[in-house]
């Protein structure tokens, strides 16, 4: 079955752990500087340049030393945060540079990031960025780049257990119980996949995905319903953003991305493990082989190749099957080798196909067409969903 390729893809992609790779694929965009932006001004006229500098630069130096502050924990460690999100190669305009609060030290930024349609110039936006630049004497441009995140929740209130912080949205209520639970999750992670933990992990507890993604400094990120979810992780930034009040401080699937890294599991099994681990979207292990069973009947001709592919659009119910399938050969693995088959995922082939095969050999399954996998891939969704 061949699934139609839809232009909002490379984002959804990048939900599911494949972005490090597409956005390196991606070529530099087209910058410009909106003609509101007043570059009569000395400082104006230096952050447009700065920012157009760094939008236009390839992807692997977006975090470099000389555009990117280091003022701050966050902006050291990991550069850009949303770098993964909203580079897909669409043309940027620079639509606010002005001073913020506090001086003439630093600047609010805005980057629209949108495209034109069709020759009647219809506008596809597909976000809307916030930046903050801030003054460094001796630099190539006299100014780097920060991240919004900070200076958002510089307010909030916090709370630490083990290696996690927690930071509140005004009107979220800290659960301890809760903040236990997420701390030893991350540890026994860790343990389980012999890995090492982050120094520090940071958990921002909002009241939606809006409320997140503003702090994370996208006012707009246009997103399919499919993949507008209840909370993120930001592995290279040691950052969980979460928007589900049921869950809180427990949205333990992101916590599982970040203990383990951007990617860990290949294309495929990148948001299997963590699913295997803890469920998605509130919904537990089981459930969502039930869910994979019932998608099952639905799509009778869906093959493991067409579901697992990246050569096109996945809406709601595709994603929740793909998530409940990386989920069900982390389980099948792990009841045939151990914890030794768990620790052998970092390095399982990224290509759909060549996981598909590398899944044939490791579960001793004969070679053949693909219709051997595809009736294993549907007898044994059946036996996790009842619980065997």
């Amino acid at each position: 079955m061949m699934l139609r390729l839809h232009p909002i893809f490379p984002i959804f992609a990048a939900l599911v752990g494949t972005a490090g790779s597409l956005a390196g694929q991606l070529a530099a965009p087209k910058v410009t500087v909106s003609s509101v932006v007043d570059t009569s001004s000395r400082d104006a006229a230096a952050i447009a340049r700065l920012v157009r500098a760094y939008l236009s630069s390839a992807n692997q130096v977006r975090t470099s030393a000389d555009l990117w502050a280091r003022d701050n924990a966050l902006d050291r460690r990991a550069g850009d945060i949303n770098r993964f999100y909203v580079y897909q190669g669409y043309p940027a305009t620079i639509v606010t540079v002005m001073p913020a609060a506090g001086g003439d030290s630093l600047y609010l930024v805005k980057v629209l990031h949108a495209s034109a349609e069709d020759s009647a110039q219809r506008i596809e936006p597909w976000a809307l960025q916030r930046l903050y630049a801030v003054r460094a004497p001796g630099t190539p441009f006299g100014w780097q780049l920060s991240n919004a995140l900070p200076r958002e929740t510089r307010n909030w209130a916090t709370h630490s257990v083990g290696l996690l912080t927690f930071y509140y949205a005004p009107g979220q209520r800290p659960s301890h119980n809760r903040a236990t639970a997420a701390a030893r999750f991350a540890d026994s992670v860790a343990r389980l996949f012999a890995v090492a933990l982050p120094n520090r992990l940071h958990y921002y507890v909002t009241a939606s995905p809006e409320e997140y993604s503003r702090a994370l400094g996208l006012d707009f990120l246009m997103l399919p319903s499919s993949a507008r979810t209840g909370g993120q992780a930001i592995p290279e930034a040691g950052v969980v953003v979460a928007g589900d009040p049921s869950l809180g401080e427990a949205y333990l699937h992101e916590i599982a991305h970040v203990v383990l890294g951007r990617g860990f599991g290949g294309a495929v099994l990148a948001e299997g493990i963590p699913t295997w681990l803890a469920g998605s979207r509130g919904r537990s292990p089981r459930q969502m082989y039930q869910i994979l069973e019932e998608y099952q009947r639905a799509h009778p001709q869906m093959t493991l190749s067409a579901l697992l592919g990246v050569d096109g659009f996945f809406g709601a119910a595709d994603n929740d099957a793909r998530y409940a399938t990386g989920a069900l050969f982390v389980e099948a693995l792990y009841r045939q080798e151990g914890v030794a088959a768990l620790r052998s995922l970092a390095t399982i082939p990224g290509d759909p196909q060549a996981f598909i095969e590398s899944m044939r050999t490791r579960l001793r399954l004969a070679a053949g067409d693909g219709s051997t996998l595809d009736r294993w891939w549907r007898d044994i969704a059946q036996a996790f969903a009842r619980g065997r």
